[in-house]
């Protein structure tokens, strides 16, 4: 009976090894003429890619939109319209079904692309042009969101965050943008809502967009927005205005990040006593407004100046993710936020979990994965991540992290964890 349960429990040890190791894929070039991919924004596929990442980028000029049963694709609508970046990504109903809607730049200005097929093809343009002074500018990734219900008025709104230089060049704004008809068509239209921000200052764009329904204290029902206004950091939302966000050093620094709710920021920002840009998480920003450094690789000195970031937040606000420079090198990394004592917020090195687990692929050791962009949760709850890195061929290449153990594994894990508590008994 026991040599019964020994040659069980070995094979519990394996098959959990073998559940946990990640699912990693390099994004693939479009072609011979392209060099580089980033994985800039990444959601979770609805309809027939149901439970497979889905992430919009560039390669090399190009906006690009990846998942693991299509490959890389242009992003380009079907008037021609072809994005230079793609850094927002989402679901929208419609009657008869799902729409993903993607916001991209050309050399034109801001687009919004809408798909029924997951990106496959696409439909027209909308385009805002002839509307701002250019140069445009739009934040790295997660710069769409869409409202999880109709609103009053019968539509589902998309929001997006942008800035542009207005006619005197020295003043931006931050603003959301409404897509609001509702209809079963492709070529929706958007329009201007009232939530804009005029700036005095030549460094303001929104970097981060977040749907609520929930901030009373902030107007309701709407979208927030948030961002960097040299020298502070700031939320902006759909019903309009801009209001300073509470940083480690009163409001000095960048809001890069937002979850889902409206209720956690992510940035960087200076701290007293220390030298450059340190990584910090803002939870409840509208009340109590607590504010807590990011743990770190290495501990503060050993890697001259700092120059920590978070990019993005899932949509729950328990996972983070970033650059920490560390000793003169970007290291793409994880933070794990779910407990509820900050002092047990953990920092995860990416490029040393993936060799850890012998998913590492085209990607060097040491500092192979130099960003990560944007973070949601798949059916498990576990962390999706897409990013850059570097390849050990010395290239650029986006990458994509899911770290859900297989289901047929799973399955035989919880078999065989039956089996053995009933041979124990």
């Amino acid at each position: 009976m026991m040599k019964r349960m020994l040659i069980v429990a070995a094979a519990m040890v394996l098959v959990t090894s073998t559940a946990m190791a990640a699912n990693m894929w390099t994004i693939p070039l479009l072609g011979t003429a392209d060099t580089t991919t980033q994985g800039r924004t990444v959601i979770m596929g609805k309809g027939a890619l149901i439970g497979s990442p889905i992430v919009v980028g560039q390669s090399s000029s190009n906006g690009i939109i990846w998942d693991p049963t299509n490959g890389t694709r242009l992003v380009n609508s079907s008037d021609g319209a072809g994005a230079t970046v793609v850094t927002g990504l989402g679901y929208r109903t419609v009657p008869g079904g799902r729409q993903l809607v993607a916001h991209g730049m050309t050399s034109s200005g801001h687009n919004l692309y809408a798909s029924p097929d997951n990106g496959v093809t696409w439909g027209v343009k909308n385009r805002l042009t002839n509307t701002y002074d250019n140069p445009y500018q739009m934040g790295s990734s997660n710069s769409l969101a869409v409202s999880p219900t109709l609103d009053g008025d019968g539509t589902q709104k998309v929001y997006f965050g942008f800035a542009w230089n207005q006619a005197n060049a020295t003043s931006k704004m931050g603003a959301m943008v409404t897509a609001s008809d509702g209809a079963a068509t492709l070529a929706y239209k958007a329009t201007l809502s009232v939530a804009s921000a005029s700036m005095t200052s030549n460094s303001s764009t929104v970097m981060g967009v977040s749907y609520t329904s929930s901030l009373t204290s902030a107007g309701g029902n709407l979208a927030i927005g948030v961002g960097k206004r040299s020298p502070n950091a700031y939320y902006f939302t759909s019903a309009g205005g801009k209001v300073a966000l509470t940083t480690m050093s009163g409001t000095l620094g960048e809001a890069w990040a937002v979850s889902k709710d409206g209720m956690v920021v992510g940035g960087w920002g200076p701290m007293s006593g220390r030298t450059g840009n340190w990584p910090f998480i803002l939870q409840d920003p509208f009340g109590v407004k607590t504010v807590t450094a990011l743990p770190l690789l290495l501990a503060y000195g050993s890697g001259g100046v700092q120059s920590t970031i978070v990019y993005g937040l899932s949509e729950d606000g328990k996972w983070a993710v970033g650059r920490d420079y560390s000793q003169g090198a970007d290291y793409a990394v994880l933070w794990d936020l779910h407990d509820a004592n900050p002092a047990n917020w953990r920092e995860i090195d990416l490029t040393a979990w993936a060799t850890a687990q012998g998913a590492l692929g085209d990607f060097a050791t040491g500092n192979g994965l130099s960003k990560g962009y944007s973070v949601t949760t798949d059916y498990y709850g576990h962390p999706v991540i897409t990013g850059e890195g570097w390849t050990t061929a010395g290239t650029s290449r986006g990458f994509v992290i899911d770290m859900v153990p297989e289901p047929a594994t799973v399955g035989f894990l919880a078999l065989g964890g039956l089996f053995l508590l009933r041979r124990r008994r």
